[in-house]
Formats: C-alpha cells, structure tokens, sequence
C-alpha cells in the first residue's frame, strides 16, 4: 500500500482514529491545511 500526504516542510498535528469496524482515518495539518485520509485495517498490517 502506497500513501500519498502533504510532503511540504511543516510541523503539525496529527491523530489517528478508528471510523468504522475495519477502517481508521488520519488527520493531519498540511501548512495551511487540515487533510484526511481513511485506510482499511487490513492495508495497514500486510
């Protein structure tokens, strides 16, 4: 699994939740931006 995301020099915050029965969601500051990205459980532990 490839993961694109906000690649620009910046410090930000970030959190990872779970958003369904097998998916979770990462939300995280960009520079001038929140961006969010959901995966299945299953991407993440192959």
């Amino acid at each position: 699994m490839q993961i694109l995301y906000d690649i620009r020099i910046c410090a930000g915050y970030s959190c990872l939740t779970q958003i369904g029965p097998d998916h979770v969601g990462v939300l995280y500051e960009g520079l001038k931006q929140m961006f969010f990205q959901g995966f299945g459980i299953e991407d993440l532990v192959k």
